[in-house]
């Protein structure tokens, strides 16, 4: 994620609630620049984005943890990864015709 990209925790300690909350800004607008595709497919690459980027935060690992689903339908492949110290990168296969 890159410096203008906000990966954020809270808690509510009364409610016995903690999340985490991600916008992706600059990162996003790189993964899309580099991927081919109608709007619908691009919104996929990004959510499977913002998913690898919260799972990424709450759990502690060294490496790289990666999204991956493959299909037969108009989305053949959607990968999206990231690593212990924050960085992303995805990847979306698709029909050209997808809506």
């Amino acid at each position: 994620m890159s410096k203008q990209d906000i990966l954020h925790r809270f808690l509510f300690e009364e409610l016995g609630v903690r999340g985490e909350w991600v916008k992706l800004s600059q990162s996003w607008q790189a993964a899309r620049q580099h991927q081919q595709g109608t709007d619908f497919v691009q919104q996929l690459l990004g959510q499977a984005l913002a998913a690898v980027s919260l799972l990424s935060a709450t759990v502690k690992f060294t490496g790289s943890m990666i999204l991956q689903a493959q299909g037969d339908g108009n989305i053949k492949t959607l990968v999206a990864q990231a690593t212990h110290d924050r960085k992303i990168r995805g990847l979306v296969r698709s029909n050209v015709d997808v809506d």
